[in-house]
């Protein structure tokens, strides 16, 4: 990290996960330089502290990552910089 570089916004918990946990709330429209990423991430959706947002595209019926674990499943198709919650995930978690 660089003087120049605002605190950290978010956290990849895994490499193979395909969810980043907020530090903050982020807005629509913050740009999110993701290491492993060809291109900074735009955030879609305002993100409540400690919530996931899409790392990469998550199609519908597919597995959503956290902690390198299945914690869910993708209800609808879920874009790079989307809140990943209840309302397109189905949890698999008690």
């Amino acid at each position: 990290m660089t003087e120049k570089t605002d605190v950290k916004k978010w956290l990849l918990l895994n490499e193979n996960d395909n969810t980043l946990t907020s530090l903050q709330e982020l807005l629509p429209g913050d740009i999110l330089d993701v290491s492993g990423m060809t291109a900074p991430l735009r955030v879609i959706d305002k993100i409540a502290y400690a919530h996931k947002l899409a790392r990469v595209s998550i199609p519908q019926g597919q597995q959503v990552l956290k902690y390198g674990a299945v914690i869910g499943i993708a209800i609808s198709d879920i874009k790079p910089g989307m809140h990943v919650h209840v309302h397109n995930v189905k949890g698999l978690r008690a």
